[in-house]
C-alpha cells in the first residue's frame, strides 16, 4: 500500500492512527531516507512528551524544532 492510500485509510477512518502512521512514515523513509525517520521521531517524541505529558518546556521544543521543519521541507517535495 503506497502511503497516499494510507491518508485514504486514515480518512475513511475520519482520523490518523499510530499504526497507519507508522506504515506511511515507512513509506517515506524508503522513498526520501533517514531523514525522514529522524523527524518523524523528533515530532512524535515532541507530541507524546511535549503535548500529551507537558514534559517540555520551551528550550526542550526549540531543540526539535531543526529536525521536524527538516521533515516538513522533505516531504513538501512529494
Amino acid at each position: 500500500m503506497r502511503w497516499y492510500k494510507k491518508e485514504q485509510a486514515a480518512e475513511e477512518k475520519d482520523r490518523w492512527i499510530v499504526a497507519l502512521l507508522e506504515k506511511a512514515v515507512g513509506k517515506l523513509i524508503d522513498k526520501l531516507g533517514m531523514d525522514v525517520e529522524f523527524g518523524w521521531t523528533e515530532a512524535n517524541y515532541l507530541h507524546v512528551w511535549g503535548f500529551h505529558e507537558l514534559k517540555f518546556d520551551t528550550e526542550d521544543i526549540k531543540r526539535k524544532v531543526p529536525m521536524i521543519k527538516r521533515l516538513v521541507e522533505l516531504t513538501e517535495k512529494i
